[in-house]
Formats: C-alpha cells, sequence, structure tokens
C-alpha cells in the first residue's frame, strides 16, 4: 500500500509539472519530481479511498484521511 501511494503521488507530480511546463514533452528528472512533490505537499492535502471489496454497506470506500497518508509516503 505505501508503495502504491507513494508510487500515486510521483505520477500526480509528474503530470502537474508537465502541465505547468510549456511544449516540454521529456520526463522530469526524478530529483526534480522529489522537489516539486515535496513543495505540493507542503501547501495541498491529499485525498485518497480505498476500495473495500467485502464491504456489506452500499458505499463501499473508505476515505484516508490527509493525516493517515502524510505518515506513510517517504
Amino acid at each position: 500500500f505505501e508503495t502504491a501511494v507513494n508510487s500515486a503521488l510521483d505520477a500526480w507530480s509528474v503530470g502537474h509539472m508537465l502541465l505547468q511546463a510549456s511544449e516540454t514533452k521529456e520526463l522530469p528528472a526524478r530529483d526534480a519530481i522529489a522537489q516539486h512533490r515535496q513543495e505540493q505537499l507542503a501547501i495541498a492535502a491529499i485525498e485518497a479511498a480505498v476500495l473495500e471489496r467485502d464491504g456489506s454497506a452500499a458505499i463501499r470506500y473508505r476515505s484516508l484521511p490527509d493525516k493517515e497518508l502524510r505518515s506513510i509516503i517517504t
């Protein structure tokens, strides 16, 4: 789960960086991704949810609070 969350944050960072860049078609360097990610995490909240496959309720996902997610990111 930790790997998935960290990979998702990196993927979001790459997409966010490329949207801000003009005509850049190359992936950013790993260091640039990490720096952008840290800058964004300092000013933004993380939103995520986990699918509960065995849940019996109509809503079968669980929202994960920002604090819980921040405790597992590297």
